[in-house]
């Protein structure tokens, strides 16, 4: 049985016969075949799905999502020892990927998912605020003490700045 597929392809074999028959064939366990398709994001079969009239319905296939952004549409079936001890030369060429959407719908799909963060920021989160507060008063001169050494001012406010934009963008 071959050991790297696209998903699917995974897809579409974990869909067409019980679980119970691929691990005999791939010779893993159901434990370690569920876990790489869950791990993968392809969808299996329910428990008890393959005791209904006809399970080749298609209506009752869960279809395959799509691949998230910077997932790899391969997936290895079988034990990891035996995933990095092939020899380099039995490695096929890796063909180039194809893709189900085009440039533009990926590039309209990560546009809506990721939220831009202005350079200056309008709003200040309160607990960026605080860490704002605390900064300020360790730079403050203090008497008997000697300013601190290893406090970079411009890479704590590049810190406070980085973590506001994380404040402000988990914000409902």
């Amino acid at each position: 049985m071959q050991r790297w597929m696209t998903k699917t392809e995974a897809h579409a074999l974990v869909w067409s016969k019980p679980m119970r028959d691929l691990v005999r064939e791939w010779q893993i366990s159901e434990p370690a075949l569920r876990g790489i398709c869950v791990r993968a994001g392809i969808p299996i079969p329910p428990r008890g799905h393959w005791n209904r009239r006809d399970p080749h319905d298609p209506s009752h296939v869960v279809p395959l999502p799509p691949r998230g952004l910077g997932e790899s549409n391969r997936v290895y079936f079988g034990t990891r020892q035996h995933r990095f001890q092939r020899d380099p030369e039995e490695i096929p060429a890796v063909p180039l990927p194809t893709f189900d959407e085009s440039i533009e719908v990926a590039g309209a799909r990560v546009a809506r998912s990721v939220r831009p963060v202005p350079a200056r920021p309008r709003h200040v989160h309160p607990l960026a605020e605080a860490m704002l507060g605390d900064l300020e008063e360790q730079l403050q001169p203090r008497t008997g003490y000697r300013p601190s050494e290893h406090l970079d001012e411009r890479a704590e406010r590049r810190r406070i700045a980085i973590a506001n934009a994380v404040f402000l963008g988990l914000q409902p």
